[in-house]
């Protein structure tokens, strides 16, 4: 599992005290040395590694800060005892863990490398599995959303071939027909091209959006359920910039709403609104169905929880 160890540490009279402890417990790995961030870098570029271990301040900078862009494989920082606070905005910047700095931690470190080693492969494991079971919640979703797609095809289709009849009883009528039917037109492919976008497999992006054109694209795709749930909605959005992957806030917003529709029943309220205050953003949905059950409250964030009866 340890086949090459970047250790990265400002003070290099902690190098052989660390490269003994090596020798000792994994005599097998690998051990190359850099003391600034640059170095860190360059050592990155040049061959694959199994895990980085280092100071998480050095001469050059923070050490996740400078790496987290090249960064595969999984790094663990030292902090300075009381300096809890920077240890936890290292692993909030994309390092796996920290621990503290403390005299016998040295001796430790090729322990809580293996130990790294190991945490990141269970979690990609785990995070293939998630995927795996995302993008089946997320086509169980665009199979809803094609059905709602398909009625509301019918209606702008409906307007094109009334205007198509015209154009024959009326060649008059050409200019105000043509306009409506290549507005209906756009108006059928959007729709399949937003169905189809959320069927779409893809890796997460981290890209500026605007949640309350996410928020309103949600509505529009499930607006023809809503209406024949009889499921009157209440939408308030004003624009919200975010960073995150649109695809992803719109499966949030969908699955949100479809609970919501699917909880208040006939004649049920659901009201949708973004907005933010000061630099906050808050989307919300809420709905005049029952509420969460006190037993399912510890639940609402496992993966797949679910209240509904099997099938829904």
């Amino acid at each position: 599992l340890l086949s090459s160890v970047l250790l990265v540490f400002a003070d290099p009279d902690r190098w052989e005290r660390v490269a003994a402890a090596f020798r000792e417990a994994a005599p097998k790995a690998r051990l190359i040395q850099a003391h600034t961030a640059g170095e860190a870098l360059d050592a990155l570029k040049r061959e694959p590694l199994s895990v980085v271990l280092g100071d998480v301040q050095l001469p050059d900078g923070p050490l996740v800060g400078l790496l987290r862009d090249q960064l595969e494989v999984p790094m663990v920082v030292l902090v300075d005892e009381g300096q809890a606070r920077s240890g936890v905005d290292a692993v909030a910047a994309g390092a796996l863990d920290w621990v503290t700095r403390t005299a016998v931690v040295w001796d430790a470190l090729p322990h809580i490398a293996l130990g790294a080693v190991r945490e990141w492969r269970e979690f990609g494991l785990r995070r293939a599995v998630e995927e795996q079971l995302w993008h089946a919640d997320r086509l169980a979703m665009v199979g809803r959303v094609a059905a709602s797609a398909i009625h509301e095809v019918g209606t702008p289709l409906n307007v094109v071939r009334m205007r198509a009849q015209l154009l024959a009883l009326d060649p008059s009528t050409v200019p105000e027909a043509t306009r409506i039917i290549v507005e209906q037109c756009d108006r059928i492919a959007d729709l399949l091209r937003r169905t189809l976008a959320l069927a779409r497999r893809r890796g997460s992006r981290d890209e500026p959006v605007d949640l309350a054109a996410v928020a309103d694209a949600a509505h529009g795709l499930l607006a023809p359920a809503l209406k024949r749930a009889h499921v009157a909605v209440t939408v308030s959005t004003r624009p919200a910039p975010v960073r995150g992957d649109d695809g992803e806030l719109l499966q949030v917003v969908l699955n949100l709403l479809t609970n919501a529709m699917d909880a208040v029943g006939e004649q049920g309220h659901v009201d949708l609104s973004v907005g933010t205050e000061g630099e906050l953003v808050q989307l919300a949905v809420r709905d005049t169905g029952p509420g969460v059950r006190p037993d399912a409250l510890p639940h609402l964030f496992a993966p797949f929880f679910t209240t509904k009866e099997p099938g829904r």
